[in-house]
């Protein structure tokens, strides 16, 4: 798993740590997903996103709320 940018990266690795698969993917502007593995719902990660930063954050807000949700 390496995306490009380190702050994706870093989320991506907590994500798999928090027991969520990973998936790489690398169709179109699609890089992979996150998939929570108790309810099947996914986040869809993009290859460049516009801002690391915000993109990451979204990473850490899907796996938040699917950690409390469950």
């Amino acid at each position: 798993m390496l995306h490009q940018s380190k702050d994706v990266r870093k989320e991506l690795r907590e994500a798999e740590r928090a027991g969520f698969e990973v998936k790489e993917v690398r169709n179109g502007h699609t890089w992979g997903y996150v998939i929570c593995c108790r309810c099947g719902d996914r986040d869809r990660i993009d290859c460049t996103p516009r801002n690391a930063s915000t993109a990451a954050k979204r990473i850490r807000e899907f796996v938040r709320k699917h950690t409390k949700a469950h």
